[in-house]
C-alpha cells in the first residue's frame, strides 16, 4: 500500500512539474531603430521588417478629434526592451505607449508635452527610449519622462 501511495505521489509531482510555465529570460523585445510609417487611405500602417500592422485612425482621432486627417501622415514607432510600443507623429502633443494584447495594442500610458512635437524622432537608449524633438531630448519609459 505504501509503495502505491509513493508511486502516486511521484506521478503527481512529475505531472505538476511538466505543467509549470517555461520562462526564457532575459529577453530583449526592442527594435534597434525607429520606424517611420506612412498611413494609407484605409488608416493603416505596415512595417514589413517586423511584421507589424496597425489601424492608426483611432490614434489620430484621439489626438486630433473626430475629423482628423491621417492620409499620408507619418507615425514614428519604436519598441523598447520591455516590449512596449512608443508611437507619435508630427504635430502630436503626446507619445502614446502601448502593450500587446490579444490581436491588438492597448494603451498603457499617454505622455503629454506642453507643446506639439514639431519633428519627433525616437532612438533606442537602453533601458529608455529617447525622444528627440528639435534641440530637446527626453528619456522615456512606459511610465513617462525620466530625468535627463
Amino acid at each position: 500500500m505504501k509503495s502505491y501511495l509513493l508511486a502516486s505521489f511521484v506521478g503527481v509531482l512529475i505531472f505538476l512539474t511538466g505543467c509549470s510555465s517555461l520562462t526564457l529570460s532575459p529577453a530583449d523585445f526592442s527594435w534597434p531603430l525607429e520606424s517611420v510609417l506612412r498611413v494609407n487611405q484605409d488608416g493603416k500602417v505596415v512595417e514589413k521588417r517586423y511584421s507589424f500592422t496597425l489601424n492608426a485612425k483611432p490614434l489620430f482621432t484621439a489626438e486630433k478629434g473626430e475629423n482628423a486627417l491621417f492620409l499620408d501622415e507619418e507615425l514614428h514607432v519604436i519598441k523598447n526592451n520591455a516590449g512596449y510600443y512608443f508611437i507619435t507623429a508630427k504635430s502630436f502633443s503626446s507619445v502614446y505607449v502601448f502593450h500587446e494584447t490579444d490581436g491588438a495594442l492597448s494603451l498603457t500610458n499617454k505622455i503629454t508635452f506642453e507643446q506639439k512635437l514639431l519633428n519627433p524622432a525616437f532612438n533606442a537608449r537602453q533601458p529608455y527610449v529617447e525622444l528627440v524633438n528639435g534641440d530637446v531630448n527626453y528619456l522615456l519609459d512606459n511610465n513617462g519622462i525620466k530625468g535627463n
